[in-house]
């Protein structure tokens, strides 16, 4: 499907593959990711394609079978001059009709209403707020209102969740947190605006909920001195704790026995250690952007363990 954009990311600076090419060739490689957009690489193989892809490149053919040589041996395109993970890296559609469509059916199913008018009579307040000027790069070019929690993963259009970003932090963004795209909040009160609205809505909604009433035993024998145990999954949190500055928990309550019986029930020792490193390599979950409320009993809650294990947090 041909694009008239592709995503080009930071980290290709230090891309290891990259700098083992010689300048010349790192060029050859953009204009190809460029090719792939257009659809030209996409094309069935004959020797039209070739040529244009060679005329594209400014090269001769006998120059693009090396080209396509040397930038196979570093693993950055396969033999049809395909880049490597493009489809991981890339978004399928940039149809504006398409993306207002989508949006529109994310808000309806997170029971909003299918306009802006929500959360645009915010703006004022909002400018007001963050200064007038971009909460992640402070331009005052192009702004628009960024729902820092997008509507993807169930922001809604309250003012704290809101904030002023250029249309090109808000486009770069791309239906992620900020901590998922990268970008730190440089406007100190949308910063705490955002701490509040996790805190005291995307916490408390998705716990309230989750009562983890039902009697559920642990999955294996229940009988067997190896199974996992709630005191097991205790032990580990006070010995993992002190190291990412959160508090060691001091009694076993029956609320969190049943808490933890739940989730043992529903999962296996592996998911267990995905999410105590998941929680160690997330600045969000560790507390480094701001945010406090990852604590046990936060964490134990079926949807936020859920979440965690599924690397919606990862940084």
């Amino acid at each position: 499907m041909s694009l008239p954009w592709f995503r080009l990311y930071s980290r290709i600076i230090d891309n290891d593959k990259l700098s083992l090419l010689a300048f010349e060739d790192r060029w050859h490689f953009v204009a190809i990711c460029c090719l792939k957009s257009n659809g030209l690489i996409d094309e069935p193989d004959s020797n039209l394609r070739t040529r244009r892809i060679a005329a594209k490149l400014g090269v001769q053919v006998r120059e693009l079978d090396e080209i396509s040589r040397r930038l196979r041996e570093v693993e950055l395109v396969d033999e049809h001059l395909n880049p490597v993970s493009w489809d991981e890296l890339q978004f399928q559609s940039d149809n504006s009709k398409e993306r207002v469509k989508k949006y529109r059916a994310k808000r309806k199913a997170n029971g909003l209403s299918a306009g802006s008018e929500t959360y645009q009579k915010h703006l004022p307040a909002l400018m007001e707020r963050d200064g007038g000027a971009c909460v992640y790069c402070r331009s005052k070019d192009k702004l628009c209102i960024d729902h820092m929690v997008p509507v993807a993963q169930g922001g809604t259009d309250d003012f704290d969740n809101l904030a002023i970003a250029c249309k090109a932090c808000n486009s770069g963004k791309a239906g992620r947190t900020p901590e998922q795209a990268g970008y730190e909040i440089v406007t100190k009160q949308a910063g705490i605006a955002l701490s509040r609205y996790v805190t005291v809505n995307v916490t408390a909604q998705e716990t309230d909920t989750d009562t983890d009433t039902e009697v559920l035993e642990p999955k294996g024998s229940c009988a067997s001195d190896d199974a996992l145990k709630p005191e097991h999954i205790c032990e580990k949190w006070n010995e993992v704790a002190p190291t990412i500055g959160k508090p060691s928990i001091r009694k076993l309550t029956p609320e969190r026995r049943q808490l933890l019986k739940a989730r043992i029930a529903q999962n296996d020792l592996d998911d267990f250690v995905a999410v105590f490193a998941a929680i160690k390599a997330s600045p969000f979950l560790r507390g480094d952007t701001g945010w406090r409320g990852c604590n046990f009993d936060w964490v134990f809650k079926k949807a936020n363990f859920q979440k965690i294990l599924e690397g919606n947090y990862n940084g």
